[in-house]
């Protein structure tokens, strides 16, 4: 009968347009209010039920059923997993006719939401019911088109509508209950997570993760905050900053327990770090310091003081950040860790360049040359191109600028982290405007701005924009400039940088440029002047300063 049959599994529902088409026309009459709600509305009611037709009409169906609460639509969402009408109609009453052992295997891919191998439904569920067969209730279960394999992958997984239904079903406790389906859960991607060691792009953590979840979702917060703690500094050097904010959000006003707090503080301020603000990843690794050095937990207090000194160097207080930095980089080196005593080097150098002591910038690129020979390690090989570069742009030494830049690029490629190529690429574009070669500039510029963009790192992202709008600026194309000097001034805003002021003048001289009006650019260039600081990662003030005086005789 095989060669006969042909089936057609429907693994997804309805397109939006036609999900929102669907619930208008249920309520043709008006009296249920959709006819009143925005094409929005009805989207997130479709999306929440993955637009499956049948539980559409059963969604409207509720409202229009229960003539004494008269609920909205939104009421109805909230609970309807829960609600008999809508789960007898979806699921014509098969879960609870269900057995034991079926319902179990259900809540635990309904727990796993996701497409997973036979082993890890047996390991979650085996010591939650012993004398579990799960091979032959998984079979079953396959027959009822209850559940849905991929043979390419061996994995086994709900659609996500009966997920829906099987965890709504769960009881909140009991050895069988949502939190230790949840817990059991975590147990299994804990076990089967990668080393650190082997951790080599963004899927290696995505174990971890998963743990992290289910541990949240299980009420373990505090042990979350433990493995997002082990995670998220790698994270966000690996360019998923903003993935590691959003799962700190979810632990605020949970931890109880004091490591897993500082644990929370210090990945988070990381994360702040990158994308900003950074006055709030000061505040963040402040509170982390203090709570390190209460707990006598120097590791930590290692990486808060290093964290917090970098923030303090990105915002311009240099002398506060060469202190910590200092401090952080003593603690690594007694405590071992060489890799995180080459990053507090590295930034110490950054804010002895900013300073304008170059020379004392250099010498921490040769520490950490010498760092790199005696480990053998490719990044901290790579941080002392990074310092080097950095130096020896402050200094104007543009062709050694662009040398060491491009060596910078080779070694963090090597390392296979994205960490500071934004920063290499940046400084070439800037030795190449102060060589004259405003199109080549323009090209490392636009390649540095896309890998800040891939980092989440707004500040670089502001800085690059800032070069290229006075990049397009010494070409003439002043509208460009403008456009490019605003943006700039949003990403600097965003990032909470001292700088942010700058784009906006340098934008707003780029558009009195462009009108003629010679006068009120060379202003607007002394504000952008004035807003940009120590910024040795920015074109020159000074090169603004002198346009601002060609601009003010010419127009005299």
């Amino acid at each position: 009968m095989r060669r006969f049959t042909a089936e057609v599994e429907l693994a997804e529902g309805l397109p939006a347009a036609e999900s929102v088409t669907l619930l208008r026309e249920l309520d043709q009459g008006g009296g249920l209010g959709l006819a009143r709600l925005s094409d929005e509305q009805l989207l997130k009611a479709a999306v929440r039920v993955h637009g499956v037709p049948r539980a559409l009409e059963l969604l409207v169906g509720a409202m229009a059923d229960d003539l004494l609460e008269l609920p909205t639509l939104q009421e109805v969402l909230e609970d309807f997993t829960l609600r008999g009408d809508v789960v007898a109609g979806l699921a014509q009453d098969r879960h609870r006719r269900l057995g034991e052992d079926a319902r179990t295997v259900l809540g635990v891919l309904a727990v796993l939401r996701t497409p997973v191998p036979r082993e890890a439904v047996e390991w979650i569920a085996g010591d939650l019911l012993p004398g579990l067969d799960t091979p032959r209730v998984m079979a079953r279960l396959l027959r009822m088109r209850m559940v849905s394999a991929d043979r390419a992958t061996r994995t086994y997984a709900l659609h996500p509508l009966d997920a829906d239904l099987a965890y709504g079903a769960l009881p909140d406790g009991g050895p069988l209950g949502r939190r230790s389906l949840e817990r059991r859960a975590a147990d299994w991607y804990a076990g089967t997570a990668p080393l650190p060691a082997d951790w080599r792009d963004l899927d290696d953590v995505q174990a971890h993760r998963r743990e992290f979840a289910h541990r949240l979702r299980a009420g373990d917060a505090d042990r979350a905050a433990m493995v997002l703690g082990a995670i998220g500094p790698w994270m966000t050097r690996h360019g998923s900053a903003l993935a590691v904010i959003s799962m700190h959000l979810t632990l605020e006003g949970k931890l109880t327990d004091d490591p897993a707090r500082l644990a929370h503080l210090i990945s988070h301020g990381h994360a702040r770090l990158s994308a900003g603000p950074l006055t709030q990843a000061v505040d963040l690794f402040t509170e982390a310091a203090g709570l390190a050095e209460r707990l006598g937990d120097r590791k930590a207090l290692q990486d808060a003081l290093f964290g917090l000194g970098d923030a303090h160097r990105q915002l311009g207080r240099l002398e506060d950040a060469a202190a910590r930095l200092a401090r952080a980089a003593d603690l690594a080196r007694d405590n071992g860790d060489t890799e995180a005593e080459a990053h507090a080097v590295l930034s110490l150098s950054l804010a002895h360049t900013t300073l304008g002591d170059g020379e004392e910038a250099l010498a921490g690129a040769d520490r950490l040359s010498g760092i790199a020979a005696g480990t053998r390690d490719r990044l901290t090989a790579a941080r002392a191109w990074n310092a080097r570069f950095t130096a020896l742009l402050a200094l104007g030494r543009w062709e050694e600028t662009i040398t060491a830049g491009e060596q910078a690029v080779r070694a963090y490629a090597e390392a296979g982290v994205q960490e500071a190529t934004d920063y290499a690429l940046n400084a070439q574009g800037v030795a190449r405007l102060a060589l004259g070669r405003p199109d080549e500039a323009a090209a490392s510029l636009e390649a540095a701005l896309a890998a800040a963009s891939a980092m989440e790192n707004p500040r670089t992202e502001g800085v690059c924009l800032y070069n290229l709008a006075w990049t397009h600026w010494t070409r003439g194309r002043f509208e460009e400039a403008a456009a490019a000097a605003e943006r700039a001034g949003a990403s600097l805003h965003r990032a909470g940088a001292a700088e942010a002021g700058a784009g906006g003048a340098l934008a707003d001289a780029a558009r009195a440029r462009a009108a003629g009006d010679r006068e009120a650019a060379a202003d607007a260039l002394d504000r952008a002047v004035g807003e940009t600081g120590r910024n040795v990662e920015m074109v020159r003030p000074a090169w603004l300063a002198e346009e601002a005086r060609t601009l003010r005789t010419a127009a005299s």
